[in-house]
């Protein structure tokens, strides 16, 4: 878990009346989504909570999305050139700047950890853990594509989301390289990454596959994992890991 630092962070603690940064985000997504019971998260709904009045397309922004501050209110823009799924999370991560326009005066703007804090916001409101749960079964690439097309989100945020708040470990390969992994479950993995890789070795001339492979665990001796895979973009590729009882 990161170590958060920032003013922001010590920002959402108090505004959520919470103890740390994840409790508090979690706190601020169940108010946001409580009154909704199905995904996928109608967005619009959460608008008024916010005081925001309006979210549109721009022709001329540069960036994935922008919240703009009116004489009555917030707006949302974003850019025409995302997908839906992406549109949606540039969207929830704009909600997640108007949550600190209603910390107080002289809230933060800029800044690496608040952008962080921003990212976390718009998982726990796409996908809210309540939904999750009661969502989710069993787990593996198809379950997860399942999932992301039901809360109209990308492969890769709800297999991110699912290492969060799941039991499954899942990680990125770009390049052959591990790019990102999560999981509570990877913490019992021995240097994860690197056993990682190997097991992204397998998928070097597969775009798509099923493979049982043996991991090294800080329990002693190795474990049995099944690994799926499948293809994200290009040179990239979503792994997912469960361990064999």
């Amino acid at each position: 878990m990161p170590r958060w630092r920032s003013a922001a962070a010590r920002r959402l603690i108090d505004f959520a009346g919470t103890s740390s940064v994840n409790a508090a985000i979690q706190e601020i997504g169940r108010r946001l989504t409580s009154d909704q019971t199905d995904p996928p998260v109608n967005l619009e709904q959460i608008f008024p909570k916010l005081d925001v009045i309006s979210c549109y397309a721009d022709n001329s922004l540069r960036i994935a999305g922008e919240l703009r501050r009116a004489d009555n209110g917030l707006e949302i823009a974003y850019s025409v050139h995302d997908d839906e799924s992406r549109r949606r999370f540039t969207i929830a991560h704009e909600i997640g700047h108007a949550i600190f326009e209603r910390t107080g005066s002289h809230c933060p703007r800029h800044g690496v950890e608040l952008e962080s804090l921003c990212d976390r916001l718009a998982a726990e409101i796409l996908i809210p853990r309540a939904m999750l749960r009661t969502n989710s079964d069993v787990m593996g690439i198809n379950e997860i594509g399942r999932l992301s097309r039901l809360f109209k989100c990308s492969l890769t945020s709800m297999a991110v989301r699912l290492g969060d708040v799941g039991n499954v470990v899942t990680f990125g390969s770009e390049f052959g390289e591990v790019s990102w992994h999560c999981g509570t479950g990877r913490t019992q993995i021995v240097r994860p990454r690197a056993q990682f890789k190997s097991v992204a070795s397998f998928a070097d001339e597969m775009p798509r596959g099923r493979e049982v492979c043996t991991i090294e665990t800080r329990e002693g001796g190795t474990s049995e994992f099944v690994a799926e895979w499948c293809s994200t973009g290009l040179d990239r590729k979503l792994f997912v890991l469960t361990r064999v009882h």
